[in-house]
């Protein structure tokens, strides 16, 4: 049986935020649009890099995970939807992978 890993990650993703939502960790509707629009944005962006050639496909995740250092940069001076301690852990090791994938290619 074949696994098609991009719906996989696509229905983590959305399960993540719907936890989110019912937990009462995403403040306001519009904090739950914006984070609905990250996770399509980004998933939108794994989606193109895994239908293209290698090459364009791995600029793509690189410059992927560089902006979501950014925008785990931003939950972290926020203090906001995830705890700061997990927004800085990823923020740090988005930025090293985007940056070794770019060295890379």
């Amino acid at each position: 049986m074949k696994i098609n890993l991009p719906l996989v990650y696509l229905m983590v993703a959305l399960a993540f935020v719907m936890l989110g939502a019912t937990r009462e960790q995403l403040r306001g509707p519009s904090s739950l649009i914006l984070q609905g629009a990250g996770m399509l944005t980004f998933g939108a962006i794994a989606l193109v890099a895994y239908c293209v050639d290698p090459d364009s496909g791995g600029y793509l995740v690189a410059f992927a995970l560089i902006g979501h250092a950014a925008w785990d940069a931003v939950h972290y001076v926020q203090n906001r939807v995830v705890a700061r301690s997990y927004a800085e852990f990823c923020a740090v090791l988005d930025l090293l992978v985007g940056a070794a994938i770019l060295l890379m290619a």
